[in-house]
């Protein structure tokens, strides 16, 4: 999946649907590579109906900060220790003219 969006966006909520209940999740966050080759994490919140399983993050000012490709994975930490890693996504930042 790709989504695409411009360099500099701020206020975007992605909506990262996992098939993890979240209910028992003590950490969702989103592992982001980065294209300048850095991985940062973005920490992510479960809605008001965790067994939905959906991670929820706002774009923040800095995160969309380069041209070029950003590949996330959903990562799950349960409180017993377990975790749970999604399947990568792709957001493709454009220029702004």
């Amino acid at each position: 999946m790709t989504i695409t969006l411009y360099k500099g966006s701020i206020g975007i909520i992605l909506n990262v649907s996992t098939t993890v209940d979240l209910t028992t999740a003590s950490t969702t966050y989103l592992k982001v590579a980065t294209p300048y080759g850095t991985t940062v994490n973005w920490i992510g919140s479960k809605t008001a109906t965790p067994s939905d399983g959906i991670i929820t993050y706002t774009i923040q000012g800095g995160n969309l900060d380069e041209p070029g490709n950003y590949i996330f994975q959903a990562y799950i930490v349960m409180v017993d220790g377990s975790t749970y890693i999604g399947d990568p996504v792709t957001i493709k930042v454009k220029s702004v003219i």
